[in-house]
């Protein structure tokens, strides 16, 4: 009898202290790392987060870019950190779902080394072309790569990001053999894309639609299920006869450890952020659709997600070394 009521002690005491933990939370500045380069997709939605949760915290909130190896290194770092809250993982969609079946061995085990916290956006890839190029859909492209095996170029802002595996499906899918030029940064690869140096690519929505609109970039496809609200003159890559769709995301991760009460604590202040009109409508200039997910249906989603994009990875023999 004595023993059952130490042991309810301690459990009571335990959960007093995490609920103590997640009260506090934070005290100091909160770092988020976004495993993608300087005005990508991610970095600007996370930089939208970050002003909101550090106004709401009263603590500096500071998003640090750590692009590379498909966004491994931020991964790397955020799980050699302190399971505390204070390092954020705010994930792109390679380390979501594709690095374990694009890459051989990893320092981290996404399943072990980190928590999903909540999921913060979705948004399609938009396959772009120069606006001087002489493809006007889709179905040229697919075309002019079958009569030049290997010579019309792609760009991404790196191997394993979604700009890379989504050609490479395609390419699967079509019979075709297109050359992937991988760049260190999506705003690099753009670049090369205006200036006539590369093909076409799968960028982020929210990267080159700006381009689009200033009659620099011509628009062929999007990956959404259905056509996009930002233009929805342009078809999905579904339509053009290819069923290929990606509305890949972001989320945030913590390192395993972190105290649920504060996982909680920033899931929940997350999605209250995400639920503001003013937050939906910043996002949505950018081509980003606010769409939070509970910890533990993200999760889940990311495991179902990670499962079905591995089988096609496979196919189509995208890979890293």
């Amino acid at each position: 009898m004595k023993n059952a009521v130490k042991m309810f002690c301690a459990a009571a005491l335990i959960l007093s202290v995490h609920a103590v933990v997640g009260a506090d939370f934070p005290s100091k500045p909160v770092k988020i790392l976004v495993s993608a380069a300087p005005g990508s997709s991610p970095d600007l939605t996370a930089r939208v987060i970050a002003q909101q949760l550090s106004a709401l915290w009263k603590q500096p909130v500071v998003v640090e870019d750590v692009p590379g190896a498909g966004g491994n290194l931020a991964a790397e770092k955020v799980v050699k950190s302190p399971p505390d809250g204070y390092t954020v993982l705010f994930s792109s969609a390679a380390v979501l779902y594709f690095n374990k079946a694009l890459y051989p061995k990893l320092s981290y085990d996404l399943d072990k080394d980190l928590v999903a916290v909540t999921r913060v956006s979705k948004t399609p890839n938009l396959l772009v072309v120069p606006i001087n190029s002489p493809y006007k859909s889709i179905q040229d492209l697919v075309q002019s790569a079958k009569t030049q095996p290997g010579e019309i170029r792609f760009g991404s802002g790196g191997s394993g990001s979604s700009m890379h595996v989504i050609a490479e499906v395609l390419s699967q899918k079509a019979n075709v053999k297109f050359e992937h030029i991988p760049y260190k940064s999506s705003t690099q690869m753009v670049q090369e894309l205006l200036a006539g140096q590369i093909d076409f690519t799968f960028q982020n929505i929210a990267v080159v639609m700006p381009f689009v609109k200033a009659g620099k970039l011509r628009a062929l496809a999007v990956t959404s299920d259905k056509r996009f609200f930002l233009d929805p003159s342009i078809p999905t890559v579904k339509e053009a006869g290819w069923p290929i769709v990606w509305e890949g995301g972001s989320g945030l991760l913590v390192p395993t450890g972190t105290p649920m009460a504060v996982v909680n604590k920033i899931a929940q202040d997350v999605e209250m952020t995400l639920g503001k009109q003013e937050v939906k409508t910043a996002l949505q200039q950018n081509g980003v659709e606010a769409a939070p997910l509970k910890t533990i249906e993200f999760a889940q989603s990311v495991r179902e997600i990670s499962l079905q994009w591995a089988s096609v990875i496979r196919s189509s023999g995208a890979k890293v070394d």
